[in-house]
């Protein structure tokens, strides 16, 4: 679902985000 996989993806972002810093 493409819902689902925005979400998943912008929660991925994020936590990417917050590892990389």
């Amino acid at each position: 679902f493409i819902l689902i996989g925005s979400l998943v993806v912008a929660i991925t972002f994020i936590v990417h985000g917050a590892f990389a810093t």
